[in-house]
């Protein structure tokens, strides 16, 4: 195992890696490559156009050094042409349920334009019109719906995990069980914990009247299915991909 000193971690919107990044930083000695822009940034974008074409420009000249978008589909073909470079870096992908997590994007559904546009909303807004793509997100100019960028991105983590070292995580198995899903991490890196006890955090880092124990209820008990409405669940099932599903040991909700 190469020595490890770095660790890089892709995610979807609402799958937990801000909480993730937290856990890391907080228990192992590894540094977290940033997978966001700098404040810098976000101070530009108050006062220019084309807001999202400013953080799509950083994403792209600065790869060598981020290795691109937190939320990005994984490049691998591009970071293996990164060699030498990238030798002491360990990748970490972080997958939550679709269905469960299509629920967390109705409600905060980060750059998604065009179902505003035409006034729909919730699930079938997300399943059933574009989902417009960002030059940082390494896809296509527009997604089908939210479930092809479901199965793309997880699609691209799976290439990731073929070709370089990489921990797939499910999100579902981290609330469970912080303290494991971190350990396996720490043990793919050959890292060490960084203080003699796990330090969790107790708080949401986005719902601050949220605890990790509201998560860790409603997501280990999936409470989140009394939210879908059999169409919603029938729409989901139509354009998921049921390979991906089964390689995660997902099942296919009832309608």
């Amino acid at each position: 195992m190469a020595h490890v000193k770095r660790i890089k971690l892709y995610g979807e919107r609402n799958t937990g890696t801000r909480y993730l990044t937290r856990l890391f930083e907080n228990n192992l000695s590894c540094r977290v490559i940033r997978g966001v822009a700098p404040w810098w940034i976000a101070r530009l974008q108050a006062v220019s156009p084309g807001k999202e074409r400013l953080r799509d420009f950083y994403f792209e000249r600065t790869f060598k050094q981020n290795l691109g978008w937190k939320h990005a589909q994984a490049d691998t073909e591009r970071l293996l042409q990164l060699g030498h470079q990238i030798t002491d870096v360990h990748f970490v992908a972080l997958i939550k349920n679709p269905y469960s997590w299509l629920l967390s994007l109705a409600k905060r559904p980060y750059h998604q334009k065009t179902a505003q546009s035409i006034g729909v909303s919730g699930i079938n807004a997300l399943v059933t019109t574009e989902w417009p793509g960002l030059g940082r997100e390494n896809g296509p100019a527009s997604y089908l719906n939210a479930v092809d960028l479901w199965n793309r991105k997880v699609g691209s983590y799976f290439e990731l995990a073929s070709r370089l070292p990489t921990t797939l995580l499910t999100y579902e198995e981290l609330v469970a069980d912080p303290s494991m899903a971190v350990d396996k991490v720490r043990r793919a890196c050959g890292d060490a914990w960084i203080r003699c006890e796990f330090e969790n955090l107790s708080d949401s880092t986005k719902e601050k009247e949220k605890s990790w124990a509201y998560y860790r209820d409603y997501y280990g008990n999936e409470g989140w299915r009394t939210e879908l409405t059999t169409d919603d669940i029938a729409l989901i099932n139509e354009r998921i991909d049921r390979g991906l599903m089964t390689r995660l040991g997902y099942r296919l909700m009832a309608h």
